[in-house]
């Protein structure tokens, strides 16, 4: 089977599957590869020892550890066998009717991870930019993040990530063109009347769809400016933001940290104070307004009001 290489946060990535909404690499024959992914059809891996269980319609369990290696697990018929640098990922499948969900389990939850095995810095956030920054999109599911970022995009933003953002770190904190697409429910789709030639259903989903607006590349890295965190409240009625700051912020971007190993007491440690680090540098923002398609045009120009604030605000600090 022929493999595909793509350009995932400055790691080569090679890959059998068709990892759709990540950027393919342009180099025609590399000499390196960071992280090899392969299929093994057959025999589940041994059960090891449960290090974490996370929460979401995947079901996802980490086991194993940093000395001998890892095993991603979803349930009985589908497993990851990652060893602890993070170089090799062995996907093991009992039905081939598995494959879409490997798919969308690679792109969207374990390669965003892998990258801090790498010294990336993992956030879950949506990246868009415009000029010469991006801006950091925060939000529980409901928040209403991917029609936002979908909206932002409809109107001349680049997406840079949809959901996992990969920073380069926090002394220069920048964030690579990731995933330049963003998934979407009908309902959005629809609401925001986005074209049928620059959307793919999602396998695997009922009613989900893959957005990639006429591709833009960013090449390289793009500096983060702002850090915006969307409320949830659905009875809002007005566009409201202010600037936030000290342990506001710090909790705020805390709870949105991913890790590798969450069970890690060090990788937490790090990453906590990656993330006080982070929020000392960037300016932040709450960010509040009505969860209304007609409302989507004057809260982009909200969001980029707060983009020219922040620049200001990086100015005067400098």
């Amino acid at each position: 089977m022929s493999s595909i290489e793509y350009d995932f946060c400055g790691l080569l990535i090679s890959s059998p599957l068709d990892l759709y909404g990540l950027r393919r690499s342009s180099i025609a024959s590399p000499a390196t590869v960071d992280v090899t992914i392969s299929l093994t059809f057959g025999a589940m891996p041994p059960p090891q020892s449960v290090r974490y269980a996370w929460q979401g319609r995947f079901g996802l369990i980490l086991e194993g550890d940093a000395g001998t290696g890892w095993v991603i697990r979803c349930g009985d018929d589908l497993a990851i066998v990652c060893d602890a640098a993070g170089t090799t990922l062995d996907c093991r499948y009992r039905d081939s009717g598995a494959i879409p969900l490997l798919r969308e389990i690679l792109s969207r939850r374990v390669l965003p991870r892998l990258t801090s095995l790498h010294r990336r810095l993992p956030i879950h956030a949506a990246a868009l930019a415009q000029s010469d920054d991006a801006v950091l999109l925060f939000g529980a599911s409901g928040a209403g993040k991917s029609t936002l970022t979908a909206a932002m995009a409809a109107t001349g933003w680049d997406i840079m990530s949809d959901d996992m953002t990969v920073l380069t770190g926090v002394e220069d904190s920048r964030v690579w063109q990731s995933a330049p697409g963003v998934s979407l429910w009908e309902a959005s789709r629809v609401g925001l009347a986005l074209p049928d030639t620059n959307c793919r259903a999602i396998e695997g989903y009922d009613g989900k769809y893959w957005y990639a607006p006429p591709h833009r590349a960013r090449p390289g890295t793009v500096p983060v400016g702002a850090m915006v965190f969307l409320s949830f409240d659905t009875s809002c009625h007005a566009i409201e933001w202010r600037p936030i700051s000290g342990p506001t912020a710090m909790v705020m971007a805390a709870s949105q940290m991913v890790r590798f190993d969450p069970a890690d007491k060090d990788e937490n440690t790090r990453m906590l104070d990656s993330i006080g680090r982070l929020v000392r540098r960037i300016p932040c923002y709450t960010f509040t307004y009505p969860r209304i398609y007609a409302a989507l045009p004057p809260t982009i120009e909200a969001i980029t009001a707060i983009q020219d604030h922040a620049r200001e605000q990086a100015e005067a600090y400098l």
